[in-house]
């Protein structure tokens, strides 16, 4: 039998994939501390459930697993760009500060109000400056060395660092209930999952998505040579800038949502061009399909492994997926070494 072509592999994967997601999707609603049989599901979908219906399976389970596809979409778009504009396969918006950015804005807005803080809009606006901010520190630093991926990723684990200690400092100063919500929704947590948020995500992701796509080629010979890049009449700088600024966006929008969730833009692009190949236009979206199902299936692990006292909250999605990340990153370092 013919070898498959990588286009050929991505025709037959991605259909699949969506189906895994399907698949995901019910078996999520159908996870929650509220037992509901299947034809009350099913009802209360097509509109016939009454109010505590409604609620637990629209504003709870279905929110919560439309924001685990959203910010798994997010993060692997993100990761795979990132590694693509600076050639390093270890290059993640989470890796050199980004993310922790995006939660010092959000945690910065929390400890200047604590009490009666406003509820939605200071969030993702502080989000986003956060993680430009700390992305600006870190490619300043590392443009002295000509971008060099070490530097780039030495600068984010030491801006990272310097970050978490101020943020340890802050929040030992927050009164018990705003601890209490940002350390758990900071981790990792979708049991905070609204549709305010996800249109909020949805408005600004939706936008960047779109431009990824039409920018493949771009990024397909941005991922190659700079000399070859120039020759095709590219400008390196300000293609880069605005593909850097897009994962900014995808970054902090999914930090807004969903906290801070680890290693899913390292897996997810790595895994996804490891099948198709290295060209964006056909891994970018098995990239997102595969970001999206690790996310909402660690998501299910997360919610079967209850272990609130009074059930009403979850183990963190962000901690699932760090227990399975690790174990990856360290294969990868091990085999980047050889």
């Amino acid at each position: 039998m013919a070898k498959l072509t990588n286009k050929q592999r991505t025709k037959i994967l991605l259909p699949i994939f969506i189906g895994f997601l399907f698949c995901g999707l019910i078996w999520s609603i159908n996870i929650g501390y509220t037992p509901l049989s299947i034809d009350r599901i099913i009802a209360t979908i097509f509109g016939f459930g009454d109010a505590k219906e409604n609620f637990i399976i629209w504003d709870i389970r279905i929110a919560r697993t439309v924001v685990a596809i959203f910010v798994g979409m997010c993060l692997a778009a993100s990761g795979a760009i990132m590694q693509g504009v600076t050639r390093n396969p270890l290059a993640t918006p989470n890796m050199i500060g980004v993310s922790s950015g995006a939660s010092f804005g959000i945690l910065l807005v929390v400890f200047m109000y604590d009490k009666g803080l406003p509820m939605l809009m200071p969030y993702p606006i502080a989000a986003v400056i956060g993680g430009f901010l700390v992305f600006g520190i870190v490619y300043g630093l590392a443009l002295k060395h000509d971008l060099s991926p070490t530097k780039l990723i030495l600068n984010g684990i030491a801006v990272n660092s310097c970050i978490g200690a101020v943020s340890l400092l802050l929040t030992i100063k927050l009164s018990d209930d705003a601890y209490l919500m940002l350390t758990l929704s900071q981790a990792g947590n979708l049991t905070f999952a609204s549709w305010k948020m996800i249109f909020i995500g949805f408005a600004v992701a939706i936008p960047c998505l779109i431009y990824v796509f039409y920018s493949t080629f771009c990024l397909n010979i941005l991922n190659l040579d700079d000399d070859l890049a120039i020759g095709l009449g590219l400008d390196l700088r300000k293609e880069r800038n605005k593909l850097l600024c897009i994962t900014i966006l995808l970054t902090s929008v999914s930090v807004y949502v969903a906290g801070t969730i680890g290693f899913v833009g390292l897996i997810a692009p790595h895994i996804a061009k490891r099948i198709v190949g290295s060209n964006f236009k056909l891994f970018l979206p098995i990239s997102m399909c595969f970001g999206a199902g690790l996310v909402m299936f660690a998501d299910i692990v997360a919610k079967i492994l209850v272990n609130d006292i009074n059930g009403a909250l979850y183990v963190p999605v962000g901690i699932t997926i760090s227990i399975l990340g690790a174990p990856y990153l360290l294969y990868l370092l091990f085999t980047q070494d050889r």
